[in-house]
């Protein structure tokens, strides 16, 4: 594992230790051709309270580990991991945990065939009890687990992106939408 600061740090530098050690980067081509190496839509809380600060977490897929970007106004960081450090990446969520109600979007829409993530957009205060935030957790052996929270409309495409991962590293991903009481 790595951590480089980059205001102290060159991006020069970081190229070349993402080179020698991590197998370097994807090109263009490639990482169009996998259809992308990177995603965003994570946020990190400082003290693990969630009216902490935050940091704003990307993601980055080397040939050889994969490296986590965090930033805010303070702070500008990358720690990578190689793929031999990382013992098991997870992406979990509790279920929603809903009230129907019988004059609501929600249901229509997906009794219609729209997705969970596309319906809950239609969702009525009323009818919400619970709402959890799936969280990703990248496990170690050597090192603490680092715990990020998906900050964005659908997890799916954090599944996407975790899958071209998948065949370096054990994936983990239990994902559950809604539940009514």
């Amino acid at each position: 594992m790595d951590n480089f600061d980059f205001f102290r740090t060159s991006k020069f530098k970081i190229d070349d230790v993402i080179t020698s050690k991590y197998g370097g980067r994807y090109s263009k081509s490639e990482a169009f051709n996998l259809g992308g190496i990177g995603i965003a839509g994570l946020i990190h809380y400082k003290n693990e309270e969630e009216n902490s600060p935050f940091l704003k977490v990307n993601l980055e897929l080397l040939r050889g580990g994969l490296a986590i970007y965090y930033r805010n106004i303070d702070q500008n960081n990358v720690t990578i991991f190689s793929f031999d450090e990382i013992s098991k990446i997870s992406l979990k969520k509790e279920s929603h945990i809903l009230v129907p109600k019988s004059y609501s979007i929600f249901n229509k829409l997906l009794k219609l065939g729209f997705n969970f993530y596309t319906a809950k957009l239609f969702l009525l205060e009323q009818e919400i009890i619970a709402e959890y935030k799936p969280e990703l957790i990248i496990e170690s052996n050597q090192y603490d687990d680092m715990v990020m929270y998906v900050h964005r409309k659908s997890p799916m495409p954090i599944v996407d992106f975790l899958k071209k991962a998948s065949s370096q590293v054990d994936l983990l991903i239990d994902i559950a939408e809604y539940k009514y009481v």
